[in-house]
């Protein structure tokens, strides 16, 4: 589902305009980059948590040439999916 179908979706869902579920979506996307840029979790419930991890630094090996690097270390955005949901996927059930 791209973000078209999922506006679309909302909307009918929501019984709202198309242009007010996109500001809703919008927002809601603003909102959550702020807080995962300042280090925050964000939990949605039923969906799952949106935290930042910081990755060490770490040794390397380029397969190329086969020259060793050091990469730094960094902070990656990670995703973990609410438990029921995860059992509703694996086990098909709704």
């Amino acid at each position: 589902m791209n973000k078209p179908e999922l506006l679309e979706a909302i909307a009918e869902r929501a019984g709202v305009p198309k242009k007010m579920a996109e500001q809703v979506i919008s927002s809601a996307v603003a909102v959550i980059r702020e807080a995962l840029m300042e280090g925050e979790s964000v939990r949605i419930p039923g969906l799952g948590i949106f935290y930042v991890k910081q990755r060490p630094q770490r040794s390397a090996i380029n397969p190329k040439t086969g020259m060793r690097l050091t990469l730094p270390q960094r902070r990656v955005v990670k995703f973990k999916v609410a438990r029921d949901l995860k059992r509703q996927i694996i086990g098909g059930n709704k």
